[in-house]
């Protein structure tokens, strides 16, 4: 049998030997690899659950709070969730004998303080080197950060650090673990427990974020007093059955006359028939000298529409107006 003259010659090019006729894999000199499993992984993974089991849970910090401002809005507190997915990591530290609220932000590629915090505790500040503005922590604003500062702080009984932070006007929380810090200690996050894990000083420290319930606590052991606005007092009522709010209005204090000489005294009552509270509404009597206002000969009087002015600044004019023509002090 002849073969078909008119079928076109085979195209096909390996990639692995560079000739015609098969595809790379066909082709003869494939190097083959064979794979076995090894005993290996069992003891890693034997042996990593052995140092799971030497985790210490850390907790967040008891004590003296840190008394600084912190913005918030009096809200009713809604039941709390016991899962932690919507829950950011928060936990307590402490700075310098004070316990201080810390955020821990894989978003955020600085390690932040309350410019609040350091005022308070009388931390030393330096410039800072790549200054640049945020506008995320205070709602409608830019701010400059612009001074650094060192700060030392501690998680429980096992972990104490110093690291570098921005010093930012915020009213966030007082402390906020950004990626510098995430990056020195190596921390491995847990998204479903809301834990951060990580070797300090030959321990495996896991730290534990606040539950729903020591919120609860806390807010409930210590009545706190926000600052709101009326709008922010005037929404809070609609979310709970009974709210009580303290109105503190401005007082209007009047400033005394301050006494007069005794001589004067004397003075204004025996002439007191020519300063009376109020001028009468009439003109004065005739007196014996006369006034009056030289006017040049020939001249005529000017007849000229007045200045422009507002409708406020229009209606007093007129009031003024009627009230000397009421007195027929003008004509």
């Amino acid at each position: 049998m002849k073969e078909n003259p008119y079928v076109k010659p085979s195209s096909i090019k390996c990639f692995i030997c560079f000739q015609l006729g098969h595809k790379s894999n066909e082709c003869p000199t494939w190097a083959y690899i064979q794979l076995l499993d090894g005993e290996e992984e069992e003891e890693l993974g034997n042996n990593n659950n052995e140092f799971e089991e030497e985790v210490e849970d850390v907790v967040g910090d008891e004590g003296d709070p840190l008394i600084c401002v912190l913005q918030k809005l009096i809200l009713a507190l809604r039941r709390p969730a016991k899962t932690q997915r919507n829950a950011l990591f928060k936990t307590k530290c402490t700075i310098k004998g004070k316990v201080c609220d810390l955020l821990i932000d894989s978003g955020c590629t600085e390690n932040v303080i309350s410019r609040d915090v350091v005022q308070a505790l009388q931390f030393k500040t330096t410039n800072n080197p790549s200054p640049y503005k945020i506008s995320w922590v205070k709602k409608g604003m830019k701010i400059a950060v612009i001074d650094m500062c060192k700060v030392s702080f501690s998680i429980g009984r096992h972990y104490a650090s110093e690291i570098l932070c921005d010093v930012v006007d915020m009213d966030v929380c007082h402390l906020i673990l950004g990626r510098p810090w995430l990056f020195d200690v190596g921390a491995i996050y847990d998204c479903r427990a809301n834990t951060y894990t990580f070797d300090w000083k030959g321990k495996r420290l896991r730290l534990l974020p606040r539950s729903p319930d020591q919120e609860a606590n806390t807010s409930n052991a210590k009545t706190a007093l926000f600052v709101v606005t009326r709008e922010a007092l005037l929404n809070a009522w609609k979310e709970s059955a009974c709210i009580m709010s303290l109105v503190i209005k401005e007082q209007n204090f009047t400033t005394e006359v301050d006494t007069l000489h005794v001589g004067i005294s004397k003075l204004l009552q025996q002439f007191a028939d020519i300063t009376p509270p109020e001028l009468p509404a009439e003109l004065p009597p005739v007196r014996a000298i006369q006034h009056q206002i030289k006017l040049t000969p020939g001249a005529s009087l000017p007849n000229l529409s007045h200045y422009r002015m507002s409708p406020n600044e229009h209606k007093i004019l007129q009031q003024i107006v009627d009230e000397l023509l009421d007195k027929q002090l003008i004509q």
